[in-house]
């Protein structure tokens, strides 16, 4: 459902001057792209923050290793604890929120710099992959024997779905 809202906020961005250069834009389209922007950027995080959760959960189902559980479920107690204050950083990078798409000379506000905001999504983006290496540390050198007896039944399964 967050992915179909996703496209709708593309859908109007494109339609208002993603993919043009600004100096094309009139200012209404402009701002009317960057409301967009911002809600998109919102929708992202939380589309990544449920994702990782919900791959997690499927890894659960997975494991009968009590090890990769415990690990699975600090993994998913981790991802909730900083998604969401990154989500507010996101949500309220400018204060007043309306600053976002304001001309920079209207009225008072302020903003997190530009590169604060990539900080702020590098993290995001980054911490999912350095805790999956924490979790698959010396667990996958212990399990190679198993893994290698499950990808051929995996791959056999997939091609003979009956």
């Amino acid at each position: 459902v967050l992915n179909v809202v996703g496209m709708g906020f593309v859908g109007t961005e494109v339609a208002n001057g993603l993919g043009r250069k600004r100096y094309y834009l009139e200012p209404a389209s402009y701002k009317k792209f960057l409301k967009y922007d911002y809600l998109d950027w919102v929708q992202v995080f939380l589309t990544l923050m449920i994702s990782k959760i919900s791959i997690c959960l499927f890894l659960l189902r997975l494991s009968s290793f009590r090890k990769i559980r415990v690990g699975l479920h600090a993994m998913n107690i981790f991802l909730i604890t900083s998604h969401i204050p990154l989500t507010f950083l996101i949500v309220f990078q400018c204060r007043p929120i309306s600053k976002y798409w304001r001309n920079p000379h209207d009225g008072p506000g302020k903003c997190f710099s530009k590169d604060t905001v990539a900080h702020i999504i590098i993290v995001q983006g980054g911490q999912f992959f350095s805790a999956v290496i924490l979790l698959a540390r010396r667990d996958t050198v212990q399990r190679q024997h198993y893994v290698s007896r499950f990808w051929p039944r995996l791959i056999s399964i997939l091609q003979n779905p009956e």
